[in-house]
């Protein structure tokens, strides 16, 4: 998955990462597709303590025009395959093309300075 140096999130062994650096204002994963998916989806953690409860947020926008914000919940742990999943389905006659995701820590308005998505899971 990564070293521990740089970034020991909660995915399953084996994983692979694709992290980011969380921006004010900014979304800090952001992937676009063409042509657009079915559906689209992967687990997602941060950096941070274990424990911290955390909120992740994902931006859906399709071929159609329409878009969709969702979130889930997780906590920070060092318990492989543990990070929440977050992922969207397209309505039919539209895809997804492109798709954010964030986190933000519960109870505390600050942003993690990482954010880190695992294998990507999708439909064409």
């Amino acid at each position: 998955c990564c070293r521990k140096t740089d970034f020991n999130g909660n995915f399953a062994t084996g994983d692979g990462v694709l992290q980011g650096t969380s921006k004010a204002g900014q979304m800090p994963v952001h992937l676009s597709f063409d042509p657009p998916l079915k559906s689209v989806g992967t687990h997602v953690s941060a950096s941070g303590s274990v424990g911290q409860p955390y909120m992740v947020l994902m931006d859906v926008l399709c071929s159609d025009g329409s878009s969709g914000k969702f979130s889930v919940n997780g906590v920070l742990s060092r318990t492989r395959g543990s990070a929440p999943f977050a992922g969207a389905i397209a309505l039919p006659g539209a895809g997804i093309t492109d798709i954010w995701f964030d986190t933000v820590h519960l109870g505390n308005p600050a942003q993690f300075a990482k954010v880190a998505i695992g294998n990507l899971l999708w439909e064409p």
